[in-house]
């Protein structure tokens, strides 16, 4: 299936979640699976996790994207339409600060045409 660049955002929250604990396995490339999560602990605030697809572990949050990436896919994916977006780690920097040391490039998949 063919898929079109939308954007590349910065992951946040990353030591809340487990992305340290699986640093190693966080490469460029690699993909994640993004959820929608319509309310974040009750606070109202919309948020988008990213998470590591792991065949020994499962899945695991790595982070969120941040408040104003949410803003830009919340709305289609609320609907219901999650599996339109792919996601791929695009930078992994061991320098940066911790809000920026991932950095995933997000897709939108295109719907194949009606015959």
């Amino acid at each position: 299936m063919e898929k079109v660049f939308l954007k590349e955002c910065f992951l946040t929250d990353i030591i809340k979640y487990d992305a340290l604990s699986v640093w190693e396995k966080l490469m460029i490339g690699k993909e994640l699976k993004l959820e929608f999560n319509s309310t974040l602990y009750n606070s109202g605030k919309k948020c988008i996790f990213a998470n590591l697809i792991d065949d020994s572990k499962g899945t695991q949050k790595i982070g969120v994207l941040t408040e104003e990436d949410v803003k830009m896919i919340d709305q289609i994916m609320s609907m219901g339409w999650e599996d339109v977006f792919s996601c791929r780690i695009s930078q992994v920097d061991n320098e940066a600060t911790n809000d920026q040391r991932i950095k995933v490039a997000i897709y939108i998949q295109r719907c194949p045409k009606s015959k």
